[in-house]
């Protein structure tokens, strides 16, 4: 505030004391953020700079937003709890930013629910405070650490996933549908270790047991598929009504058509329990876990057909050690900076800069 009145700025008290929590903690942050604030207000000179500048500058997103999020969530209303995302990301929103405040108020609510009101805090107006109180009736510990997991994985995922707003619906919607969820699927969700492995040891479920075996939940969900009932007796099909003339010529293919028909479910699948042998046209050879939807091979029959206007056979495969596009991504990410640390110009400048490192590499379109 000091330098503000140094440098004659014009920026509210409520406004410094957003860009004094951005800098979490770092002078030098700080300084930075008021210089670019005082750059920002002197394309309007006449006016001071409130929260809302500062929020709209920094892609912050209101706090009182948050936490009717957050409440809408809690209630299990999706409609709105999506519309309320739709506003923050048109009013800027940065998705990691969102996603650490998601973080503290989480750690609020938990403070509210273990420890009783909260009297005053810092970075909370009254109104605020008193929201967080009246939105906390009824929550569960257990639900918010599930929460905070989440949270923390979906992090995780902005640096795999290229679509940012597609990553925040969809962990808005998994929120909404945890307490739904059977606990073998929030720990596919939240863990990428060898799922079966976790769930038997939580569930005390031996892995001989052929019920649980991913083959068998893949040949009864095949069993059951009108399509493939046809397929074997060569049946003809009709052509379906819905049929977009879409051209599917690559797995890749495949999940990018799901998201431009906003069948994230699918998309989701296709993505994360679904592990690919093979692909053709009008065939596809696949393994997948057992926390796929019970409804993905006839969701995907159905959508094929829309989308191609004919049938595709879906088969089981028997190779072993398939992965995941997810995880396949994910590899082939670590793969490319390994690759890339081992340029010459990724030498050179290790040599010129030693504390310098690779953190990232993006392949352009050409």
């Amino acid at each position: 505030k000091e330098i503000l009145n140094e440098e004659k700025g014009k920026i509210s008290d409520k406004a410094l004391r957003l860009l004094s929590r951005a800098s979490e903690g770092s002078v030098r942050d700080s300084i930075s953020l008021l210089d670019r604030a005082m750059v920002f207000q002197s394309l309007k000179p006449t006016q001071t700079l409130q929260d809302e500048d500062i929020r709209k500058m920094l892609g912050l997103a209101d706090k009182s937003k948050l936490i009717n999020l957050l409440g809408n969530i809690f209630k299990g209303n999706q409609n709105d709890s999506l519309k309320i995302l739709r506003e923050l990301i048109d009013d800027g929103l940065d998705a990691r930013i969102f996603l650490n405040d998601i973080l503290e108020l989480i750690y609020l609510f938990m403070r509210r629910t273990n420890l009783g009101p909260i009297e005053k805090e810092l970075f909370l107006s009254n109104s605020e405070i008193e929201l967080i109180e009246s939105t906390s009736k009824g929550l569960k510990i257990q639900d918010l650490g599930l929460f905070w997991q989440l949270t923390l994985k979906t992090i995780e995922d902005l640096n795999i996933v290229s679509n940012e707003i597609v990553t925040l619906e969809m962990y808005i919607i998994q929120l909404i549908h945890l307490e739904k969820m059977e606990d073998k699927n929030i720990d596919e969700i939240l863990s990428n270790n060898n799922i079966e492995t976790d769930t038997y040891a939580q569930k005390k479920i031996s892995p001989e047991d052929n019920n649980l075996k991913p083959s068998n939940l893949i040949k009864n969900q095949l069993k059951n598929i009108e399509q493939v009932k046809n397929l074997e007796k060569n049946e003809p099909v009709n052509r379906s009504e819905n049929f977009t003339n879409s051209s599917i010529n690559s797995f890749s293919d495949l999940i990018m058509i799901a998201e431009k028909n906003k069948e994230m479910e699918l998309k989701y699948d296709l993505e994360r329990n679904v592990k690919l042998a093979k692909f053709e046209d009008g065939k596809i050879d696949i393994n997948f876990n057992e926390n796929l939807n019970k409804n993905f091979i006839k969701k995907l029959s159905q959508s094929l057909l829309s989308w191609t206007g004919k049938r595709w056979i879906i088969s089981l495969s028997k190779e072993n050690n398939l992965k995941t596009f997810h995880q396949s991504k994910i590899d082939k990410k670590v793969e490319s900076l390994l690759d890339e640390k081992k340029s010459k110009i990724y030498q050179e400048i290790k040599k010129t800069f030693p504390d310098a490192d690779l953190k990232d590499v993006i392949e352009k379109d050409e």
